[in-house]
């Protein structure tokens, strides 16, 4: 009789411990009931944004500016630069080219003489979307250049990423003031700095 109860109270005993272990598995499983541990989560590293232009301005006074604008050509307007340069294309050329800027935004940089000065004294970088995969200076200019003196947009360098244009300061002309020609100053100062990033 003695074994028997034994017996029994051994079955219960193993019964309760299967329960207990199958409780404990689906509450694992489950989330519920018991209190886990929360791994670890490693923090997110959230970089700043890098500037697509780099650039000094050395012991020039220079208030510098950033903007946004849209496409700053028109097919018209590249058909008349194309002429001025004496450049060939397909009568729908440049209709094709302008359609592959658009919706493209161009990021311009403002680089003004902190000085008196006798002109505009504006010193003006333009970059654009390389959505053309220009891979050249020269493949780049054979589509957009300037031969007008005093343009606002001369291309001046490409990468994979953007199309920079920089702007003519002077075409010569000095109004005997004795005052500066502050853009040019800018220029000479920047221009040989910049960088595509």
């Amino acid at each position: 009789m003695e074994k028997h109860g034994v017996k029994i109270l051994l079955a219960i005993f193993i019964v309760l411990l299967a329960v207990a272990f199958g409780v404990y598995s689906w509450s694992n499983k489950t989330g519920f009931g018991l209190v886990r541990k929360a791994k670890p989560v490693a923090p997110a590293v959230v970089e700043a944004p890098v500037e697509p232009l780099s650039y000094a301005t050395g012991n020039v006074p220079v208030v510098v500016t950033s903007a946004t604008s849209a496409f700053p050509f028109t097919v018209k307007q590249l058909k008349a630069m194309a002429l001025g340069c004496k450049s060939k294309h397909a009568a729908d050329y440049f209709t094709t080219l302008t359609g592959k800027f658009a919706g493209a935004i161009a990021n311009v940089y403002s680089f003004k003489y902190n000085g008196t000065s006798q002109d505009k004294s504006i010193f003006t970088v333009t970059l654009i979307p390389n959505k053309t995969g220009y891979t050249t200076l020269e493949e780049f200019k054979k589509d957009f250049d300037s031969c007008q003196a005093g343009a606002k947009l001369y291309p001046t360098a490409v990468n994979a990423n953007w199309l920079m244009f920089t702007n003519s300061c002077t075409t010569g002309y000095d109004n005997g003031s004795g005052k500066v020609h502050g853009c040019q100053l800018v220029q000479d100062a920047v221009k040989p700095t910049l960088k595509l990033n």
